[in-house]
């Protein structure tokens, strides 16, 4: 790839001569420098010198080829090529000084050699220690004969015949090994100081406009090989010729760490910008969209034709892989992340030291999201083509003559190939080196340990099972109602490698059945929370066409018809394995969809009859009630049917990964459309923590001085599913005490007719002296009524902060730089009620009335937003309204209504009704509205905390929500939640007491049933109902009422979910803790404070406080003391006697308080 050009400053003839007269200075600093180099791999030496020092001579040893040098005076850059094993000695002269040093160029004869960097056994390869692999693949355990059978006749993909054209020479060169760094991305924020600003090195941010904001550039590996081209000057980047050996040419030279242009380019804090546009072409052109594929394809091809040679270039290929992966079990500076981190930083971009003196998220050659399905191909491929290896004599010479001697025979060359293939990848594994999206990294090792097929395996399914925790996974990576960790979108990679997981362990235990035997090795696939994962997108479906966009999911767009598509992320082969698992019709007809032919077409006739059955009685989607999803940490209202379906959604959840800061964020589906978007994934990470991922462009507000994230997960308080008017209620707080940052929300979907509805929204907010209330509604032109902003500058963060002045605006708060993002900025005082009416773009029938009820001041800021990486779908008008007080905390209700409509105005009039004042008010005293719609008026009470007794125009309630209706001025309906009263006239409602509370006395946590005392009155309906238990350690669950039965003078209750929240294997006690072995990745935002632990038997229970690093179990006192390790030793031993010691984690034990809200309702023709 890379061939020998200019040398001038290689004057070795004169060297020694320098050696002897220039002092041994410490002036001459090493900047970067390889660990070990193999034959065939290209390095580099990069010096400091005092600035005016003058070129420095080297000295070149004959095992090393040099390339070129970079001569930048004050740093002095050599590249060479490693030509044989052993020293290579480096000597640099000049006016600085001399400095020598040995860079070793080992034989992949040595490869298992020990070695030791930072501390760290080398080489990394399974199992540790050994050099001796005797074991090697011996047979197909990847394909069936059916699998190979159907693979008969496919057509050879498009890499696989192009290699057939070319020598082995160029497959091989393909890529140039791990020694030269990869990357995604050329602007990476978080590694460059924001990076805002950053764009193209000739026409700047000019190169997103229109086009993404993290893959904007082009390539054209035909036209323009190693070079990465702007789309928008045409100029293609770097300038010098790399793959020919020039490393510094031209304006914009990159040499493979970085582009450095001869005029730094700066940001705004003076750091000069670099460009990895090697780095990028590598990862994507060369590996991922070339040399990966490309194995795939080839021994594909090889399957389906039989033609040798698509096995052969198959071969060559997956020798410079196994070389690449072989290498970075030596070289941890090779690996992904600590070169990556590297190139994006000055002033050579030398990979970091510190990234490479751990294991734990290194990475191998790319990042594992996109690298561990290749591992797994490679795999794959080297299934389809192992045997044909013995009989390619070819292969066996090419490796050879390219720097392994040591392989004499073609079992030797199996041997090297499946360390680079399996074993290399195997430890990376084990060392969680390559964890990103779980379970990526266990179902590699999975796929890799059946690949290598001996009884070895049965140690890497041991160890995923047990030492990961696998066995535990449907528990320690789900939330209980089925939801996986991370964003919607996210979490599709759980449920398909969920499945593909177990299918492979499975596929394990079939090679070695006598073996993998319980109690070590289990079938996870057999726990019935395995089929939740495909519950869990069913349920959370909106009108059966999209879901509540939460965390990096979705994209903000034009609100147009959605098409029919519930079930979002999965797709027809996670529905038909959904069906298999279960048989149950749900899935059945969710794989069909919602084409009436599509049921006809299922080939299987256990799933088309089902599918078909499930359509006569559900029609193309299944019609969802009101529900909970409070594991995730969703309440959705649901009312209306086909295509007048709406819901509305609340989140109060949080989640480890992809998350955004959009605590009680909450949204509405309608009429086919999303009428409030969130922004979902973002557009570029440059602006992604200002913008789509920062609480601004969520519906929420901002306490000054507090940040979004601090919010800990929220509890929901109230559910009532109670038509006309359906309510729910969450909070959070940031911090503990009285005077803890407090939020809260509650939402109404509140029926009209069959056809009509309107939305209530309060927020309720503690903290700081200053609050920010952020709304936007759909994409579309907004108009203002109420009041009549003015025109300004600035940007929303104030007249004095240009628009994309992030800096400016977040030197009061770091998390204010969306406002700053805000253009086109009109402000006003208000002093009342205000409106803002959103038509939606293009559909001129189609509008949201937003009505802005409290409160009745403040400074109001309408500003524009769209998408500020690159290009946006969305062009968005937001409503910000600040107040301010003077001491904290500042205490406000934001009382919004939303009325959804097509065609005309429905709603006549939308007014609050003032409340005197009372003492008994708390921190946020009662709210009343009247809405007239036509011959319909309802009056609206809303309340928290200290509920106390109201009058409204006539209307008596205490309630938490209260609802009156009259139509022609008459009671056509009433609603009443948590409360004793709502009566007008002496017609109304009452209620024998607002809520109803009890004990737990006793679990089966098996039967997700509890035994709750004292028992409720007789007749109180129970079934259906929201049951909320909690107690004074943080712990609140919510949970729907299967089933109630009366024992005695308490009553047991059969609840809707498995309430483990947590297992694992206690390794050891001490006092006051239970030490586990077992990671519990949603141990976070206090997940277990409060909540039960039992020992495996359930014979005994502690309460827990929190968790201590997300493994080890922090216990409850008892009378102020720890409890004595001896205590819990005895308390969580292995009771089952299997030499495993489980312990389980519960949602709720005995001692928890229960809590029901009473509500009643009242409808009249």
């Amino acid at each position: 790839m890379l061939c020998t050009r200019r040398l001038t400053a290689l004057l070795t003839l004169g060297l020694s001569t320098m050696l002897t007269t220039l002092p041994a200075a410490a002036e001459i600093t090493v900047l970067d420098r390889p660990l070990w180099i193999f034959p065939g791999q290209l390095f580099r030496v990069c010096l400091q010198q005092p600035e005016g020092s003058g070129t420095l001579a080297a000295a070149t040893p004959a095992n090393l080829q040099a390339i070129d040098t970079w001569d930048q005076d004050a740093i002095q850059r050599f590249y060479y090529r490693a030509l044989a094993p052993g020293e290579a000695r480096l000597a640099f002269a000049g006016q600085a000084g001399r400095l020598a040093m040995t860079i070793e160029v080992i034989p992949w004869s040595s490869l298992h050699d020990p070695r030791q960097h930072a501390s760290i056994d080398l080489p990394r390869l399974w199992p540790l220690g050994k050099s001796d692999f005797d074991e090697v693949k011996s047979r197909r355990t990847l394909h069936s004969d059916a699998d190979l059978q159907a693979l008969k006749g496919e057509e050879p993909g498009p890499l696989a015949q192009a290699w057939l054209d070319l020598d082995d020479e160029a497959i091989y060169q393909i890529v140039p090994g791990p020694s030269v760094p990869r990357t995604c991305l050329i602007v990476l924020g978080s590694l460059e100081g924001g990076g805002v600003g950053k764009g193209c090195p000739v026409c700047g941010t000019a190169i997103y406009e229109g086009r993404s904001g993290f893959y904007p550039w082009v390539m054209d590996p035909e036209n323009h090989p190693w070079k990465v081209g702007c789309p928008n000057c045409k100029t293609w980047f770097p300038s010098n010729d790399w793959a020919n050996g020039d490393m510094d040419s031209g304006d914009f030279p990159d040499d493979g760490y970085g582009c450095e242009p001869a005029t730094p380019i700066r940001d705004a804090n003076g750091r000069a910008w670099r460009w990895p546009f090697i780095a990028y072409y590598h990862q994507w052109q060369a590996y991922m969209n070339t040399l990966t594929p490309g194995i795939l394809q080839s021994a594909r091809a090889f399957a389906a034709t039989g033609d040798p040679r698509y096995a052969h270039a198959c071969g060559i290929a997956l020798l410079r892989y196994a070389e690449s992966m072989a290498d970075m079990a030596v070289n941890l500076n090779h690996r992904k992340i600590p070169n990556r981190d590297g190139v994006y930083n000055g002033p050579v971009g030398a990979p970091i030291p510190a990234r490479y003196e751990r294991l734990a998220s290194t990475f191998l050659y790319i990042q594992p999201n996109w690298d561990t399905p290749r591992m797994e191909n490679c795999a794959r491929a080297w299934d389809l083509i192992f045997e044909h290896v013995d009989q390619d004599q070819a292969l066996l010479e090419f490796a050879r003559a390219h720097h392994h001697p040591e392989l004499q025979t073609t079992r030797d060359l199996r041997r090297f190939l499946e360390i680079g293939i399996l074993r290399v990848p195997l430890q990376a594994c084990l060392d969680n080196a390559i964890a990103r999206n779980y379970p990526q990294q266990e179902v590699t090792a999975a796929t890799l340990a059946l690949a290598l097929g001996t009884p070895a395996a049965l140690d890497i399914a041991d160890w995923l099972l047990n030492e990961r925790g696998v066995r535990f996974a449907l528990v320690n990576e789900y939330y209980r109602d089925g939801g996986a960790h991370e964003s919607p979108s996210y979490n599709h990679i759980q449920i398909r490698d969920m499945a593909r997981l177990f299918e492979t362990l499975d596929g394990i235990r079939t090679l070695h059945p006598e073996r993998y035997i319980p109690p070590r090795f289990v079938s996870p696939q057999q726990d019935p929370r395995f089929r939740l994962q495909y519950d869990f997108p069913l349920d959370y479906t909106l009108i059966g066409r999209t879901y509540p966009m939460v965390g990096d999911t979705g994209k903000g767009a034009r609100p147009d018809p959605l098409p029919l598509k519930p079930g979002y992320p999965c797709n027809p082969t996670d529905w038909a394995k959904a069906f298999a698992l279960t048989g149950d019709p749900r899935f059945a007809l969710a794989y069909a969809g919602p084409d009436p032919d599509a049921v006809q077409a299922i080939a299987d006739p256990a799933l088309r009859q089902a599918a078909a059955t499930a359509r006569q009685q559900h029609g193309p989607w299944e019609k969802l009630p009101s529900l909970i999803q409070d594991g995730y940490g969703q309440a959705i209202l649901r009312s209306g049917s086909g295509d007048q379906e709406r819901a509305l959604w609340m989140r109060y959840g949080r989640a480890p990964q992809h998350a955004h800061p959009d605590m009680l964020t909450y949204g509405l589906a309608a009429f086919q459309r999303d009428w409030l978007p969130e922004l979902g994934y973002p557009e570029g990470w440059t602006y992604a923590r200002h913008w789509e991922s920062n609480w601004g462009t969520h519906y929420a507000t901002k306490i000054e001085g507090v940040s979004a994230w601090d919010f800990a997960k929220g509890e929901l308080t109230t559910f009532a599913a109670t038509a006309p008017a359906q309510v729910a209620a969450a909070e959070c707080t940031a911090g503990q005490g009285p005077n803890a940052p407090f939020r809260q929300r509650s939402i109404a979907l509140i029926d009209l007719s069959d056809t009509d509805f309107y939305v209530v929204t309060v927020e309720r907010v503690r903290g700081g002296t200053r609050h920010v209330m952020s709304f936007h509604g759909p994409d579309g032109e907004a108009t203002i009524a109420g009041v009549t902003p003015q025109p300004g500058g600035g940007s929303a963060a104030g007249e004095a902060v240009p628009h994309m002045d992030i800096a400016a605006a977040t030197r009061a708060d770091k998390e204010l730089g969306a406002l700053a993002l805000m253009r086109e900025p009109s402000r006003a005082r208000i002093d009342g009620p205000w409106s803002l009416t959103y038509g939606l773009r293009d559909q001129e029938d189609l509008s949201l009335e937003v009505h802005a009820l409290e409160p009745r001041q403040g400074d109001l800021t309408l500003a524009k937003g769209r998408a500020p990486g690159g290009r946006s779908a969305y062009d968005i008008t937001w409503a910000l309204l600040e107040n301010r007080s003077d001491p904290a905390p500042l205490r406000q209700q934001y009382l919004h209504l939303l009325h959804p409509r097509a065609g005309a105005a429905r709603l006549d009039r939308v007014e609050t009704i003032p409340i005197a004042a009372d003492p008994a008010d708390g921190d946020f005293p009662p709210l009343a509205l009247r809405v007239t719609a036509g011959d319909t008026v309802d009056w609206i009470v809303l309340q928290h905390g200290r509920r106390r007794e109201v009058t409204v125009e006539g209307i008596t309630t205490d309630a938490e929500f209260a609802l009156w209706r009259e139509r022609r001025g008459s009671l056509a309906g009433a609603v009443l939640v948590r409360g004793t009263r709502l009566q007008r006239q002496n017609h109304g409602l009452t209620l024998t007491e607002a809520e109803f509370r009890a004990t737990i006395t006793a679990c089966d946590w098996a039967a997700n049933s509890i035994l709750v005392a004292p028992a409720p009155p007789q007749g109180m309906a129970l079934v259906g109902r929201h049951l909320r238990l909690h107690n004074d350690l943080g712990s609140s669950t919510s949970y729907r009422i299967r089933a109630a039965t009366t024992e005695g003078q308490a009553v047991r209750l059969h609840l809707d979910h498995d309430p483990r929240l947590g297992e694992g294997f206690v390794k050891a006690c001490e006092d006051g803790r239970i030490l586990g072995t077992t990671g519990l990745r949603l141990a976070g935002w206090q997940y277990y404070s409060g909540k039960t632990v039992a020992n495996e038997t359930g014979t005994a229970w502690r309460r827990l406080r929190d968790t201590h690093q997300a493994r080890d179990l922090v216990v409850e006192p008892l009378d102020g003391q720890p409890v004595p390790a001896a205590v819990l030793i005895n308390e969580f031993s292995d009771g089952d006697a299997d030499g495993l010691t489980r312990y389980v984690i519960y949602d709720y034990g005995p001692g928890d308080a229960v809590t029901l809200e009473n509500t009643a309702t009242l409808t009249l023709p």
